[in-house]
């Protein structure tokens, strides 16, 4: 289901997956629970004769298993099996009192318990919770917590509690090779990714496709919930993506929840710049990786084969470039979307006006009928509306801009003869409303019956598309809520409620 919106992503991903030497690719996007790019590359080995990748290959994921090993251990607390992310591992496995004292299973899951295993002995790096350092020390003793507390190995504890309930059914620990397996991983006896004599889930031989991982990050996203089903509790998903490392860690040093990387801006990290900050992701050495955007309602998955290091290859580079191109075109589609619902909503609003001579006709509360009319200006100009931007220093959504392209303000439900209060600003109005404070940050855009609309230019420029807020007119910024939706939200709403300012609606009454 490739689609030409993603096409520059796909070449790009092509482009890497050359200079890298993997045999195979795919990216796979959900966005808005529908699959909106679906691509795949290569074959599963450098033979001619090999099998196509296609949507049933299955990766080695690498390190993203770890993210599995995560839920597992959220799901222990949820469960009450783990009393706090907060207790020491020693409480639980007494082999590790002593050597691992005063680490908890925060450090553990943020990678900031400062372990080292040399020689079959466990030393220390730094102090528990005041540094950082990818280790698979602390992996393997949540993998012993898992196994220890449950019963199961962790290969088992996911497909019964997990994987079965949610359909995962191309994942898993693989220790043979298969058709749909791409397994050349295992040709080189020093390979990367390690040894896979062990189906428990406590080696990096864990393969899944693109849909499932897909799926898996869409698990997150989604706090569980999947078409209306609850499947498992929503606090075991919020958990893991939710910040923990601890405030002791040094700032220059990367955030995590549950192993996903948050986005941070730390010299290590793993997610674009350009992403907002809800987004967080997991990478595997292989390549394959996993970014969730929550803003964007939108899970992003890259797949590869990659089976070694590839000179000159930077994989913060690379890794930070997908992503910012990712999230640049889910938001473009976006603004596609978004304006053809603002172009529907005033071409219907003229097409009622012209075949009513000029006005509405309305049936307003408890049976009220009325009529209004609406005074529509002509469009802005391009070069104006760069030349709005500029002087704000910012970038304008794109469903703002939109509007402003179609009409440039406009007067909305006024009475016949005495007018109303209900009007959107032009552009070049906005600069003599807004005035309050702190006066920079905010635009006002509507005066509606003494309630002013205001875009949080902050929030949308920081990846926000719940950009909107709402204020007396009287009062200031800081005194205003948020709204929860952006600008075509609310104008298509406000439309529908013939001007009626539903955002004060009681739930009860509304």
């Amino acid at each position: 289901m490739a689609t030409n919106h993603f096409q520059s992503l796909n070449e790009y991903v092509y482009a890497i997956q050359q200079s890298i030497g993997a045999t195979a690719a795919s990216t796979y996007i959900i966005q808005n629970d529908v699959v909106v790019n679906e691509w795949y590359s290569g074959t599963h080995e450098a033979s001619d004769a090999s099998r196509l990748v296609d949507e049933k290959t299955q990766f080695n994921v690498a390190s993203i298993r770890k993210t599995y090993l995560a839920l597992a251990v959220s799901l222990l607390i949820e469960q009450g099996k783990i009393g706090s992310v907060d207790d020491e591992i020693g409480q639980y496995l007494n082999d590790y009192k002593d050597a691992a004292r005063g680490v908890t299973l925060r450090h553990l899951l943020t990678h900031t318990h400062g372990l080292i295993e040399e020689n079959g002995k466990i030393t220390r790096e730094f102090p528990a919770g005041y540094g950082w350092a990818y280790r698979n020390t602390g992996i393997g003793m949540l993998f012993q917590l898992v196994r220890h507390i449950s019963g199961q190995n962790l290969s088992s504890f996911m497909a019964s509690h997990v994987f079965n309930q949610y359909g995962l059914k191309e994942t898993g620990w693989r220790t043979k090779a298969a058709e749909q397996l791409i397994y050349n991983y295992y040709d080189d006896e020093d390979t990367w990714v390690g040894p896979n004599d062990s189906d428990a889930g406590d080696q990096s031989n864990l393969f899944v496709s693109a849909r499932d991982l897909a799926m898996w990050g869409h698990m997150h996203l989604k706090n569980g919930n999947i078409k209306g089903k609850q499947l498992l509790p929503q606090p075991v998903f919020a958990r893991v993506t939710s910040l923990h490392t601890p405030l002791t860690v040094p700032s220059h040093l990367p955030r995590n929840g549950f192993i996903w990387w948050l986005q941070s801006d730390t010299p290590l990290n793993q997610i674009g710049e350009l992403l907002p900050s809800d987004a967080y992701q997991v990478l595997g050495i292989t390549g394959c990786a996993c970014l969730v955007i929550p803003s964007c309602d939108a899970v992003v998955v890259r797949m590869y084969n990659q089976l070694q290091d590839s000179s000159g290859y930077d994989y913060l580079y690379d890794i930070r470039k997908f992503g910012n191109m990712a999230y640049d075109l889910l938001r473009s589609r976006c603004s596609m979307i978004q304006g053809n619902i603002i172009k529907k909503t005033i071409t219907s609003l003229r097409q009622r006006l012209e075949a009513g001579d000029g006005l509405l006709s309305l049936q307003l509360r408890e049976g009220e009928l009325y009529e209004a009319k609406c005074t529509f200006r002509p469009p802005a100009r391009e070069e104006d509306l760069m030349l709005f931007q500029e002087k704000l220093g910012c970038k304008l959504p794109q469903d703002y801009l939109i509007f402003l392209r179609i009409t440039n303000g406009c007067s909305l439900f006024d009475h016949p003869e005495y007018g109303g209060e209900a009007y959107l600003y032009g552009w070049q109005d906005t600069f003599g409303v807004t005035y309050e404070e702190p006066n920079e940050g905010y635009l006002k855009v509507a005066y509606i019956y003494q309630d002013d609309i205001v875009i949080h230019l902050k929030a949308f420029n920081e990846g926000s598309d719940h950009y909107l807020m709402v204020k007396g007119h009287i009062d200031q910024f800081y005194d205003a809520r948020p709204m929860h939706m952006n600008f075509e939200q609310w104008f298509d709403r406000f439309i529908i409620c013939q001007g009626e300012k539903y955002w004060n609606w009681p739930i009860y009454n509304a």
